[in-house]
């Protein structure tokens, strides 16, 4: 049960703080620079920023990152795996003073579930400031993250059904949030087969937070040219070949390991 946005700021502080990294907020990256088939460093609207390695982290964004030659021209001999947004829309729900705090009790009022709670259609997330969380929508919208009628609809119904006294509790918030997809649905993770040095790590669709952890060390090893040595027991389709980005690039599609 992890608060995603506060998450984000705790890496960003610990990366400066016990590892030196220097974050750019409030920056956009226009685009990879290349040079003979190797990358050479991102291109920013605060200007360029030179790299012996790049990774490629971009989300739902990934695939409209253009690769640039050192004059600025747009390369269209290379190309990324489709990564495309997929919508999902969130309500916060806020429990009212004095409900019941488990959702087990008998004639409970305004009850707290305790834990995460799947169904088929949708899920809730209690947090412990009596939040309640319900999702969630899958769109193919675009890049338009609205909170519709219809999505809006939706959620509370499967969340009406999961929590029946949810009813009582107030709206408190609602978002969209724009979910990377891979054309197999599954993370894109790797060196480019086209541009040396360039790595990714994207495409994780729905779990993203849950899939960073282990994505950041594969990827890691990856750049400083170690390679990740997968336990023994990983079942062939957990293998990190699987998740090459080349096979989602018709020219290398054949080298895709199953």
């Amino acid at each position: 049960q992890i608060e995603n946005r506060k998450l984000a700021s705790a890496l960003a502080e610990s990366a400066e703080k016990f590892y030196g990294v220097h974050v750019l907020s409030g920056v956009r990256v226009s685009g990879v620079r290349v040079r003979s088939g190797r990358v050479e460093g991102v291109e920013t609207s605060g200007g360029f920023v030179a790299a012996g390695a790049v990774v490629l982290a971009a989300g739902a964004w990934t695939s409209r990152i253009p690769f640039l030659s050192p004059e600025g021209e747009t390369l269209t001999a290379h190309a990324h795996p489709r990564v495309v947004p997929v919508r999902g829309q969130m309500l916060c729900f806020t429990r009212p003073a004095g409900g019941d705090t488990d959702a087990a009790a008998p004639d409970a009022t305004c009850a707290m579930p305790r834990h995460v709670i799947y169904s088929p259609r949708g899920y809730v997330v209690p947090r412990r400031d009596d939040r309640l969380l319900a999702g969630s929508t899958t769109e193919e919208a675009g890049f338009d993250k609205s909170v519709t009628a219809a999505g809006l609809h939706a959620v509370l119904t499967q969340a009406l059904e999961i929590v029946p006294t949810l009813g009582e509790f107030a709206l408190s918030d609602s978002w969209a949030g724009l979910r990377p997809r891979a054309d197999d649905a599954l993370p894109v993770i790797g060196e480019s087969p086209e541009v040396e040095r360039l790595f990714y790590a994207t495409g994780h669709y729905r779990n993203g937070i849950l899939l960073a952890p282990l994505t950041a060390r594969i990827v890691s090893r990856m750049v400083v040219g170690g390679a990740f040595d997968a336990p023994d027991a990983w079942p062939q389709q957990y293998r990190v070949e699987v998740f090459s980005p080349a096979r989602l690039l018709p020219a290398h599609a054949s080298t895709r390991q199953v």
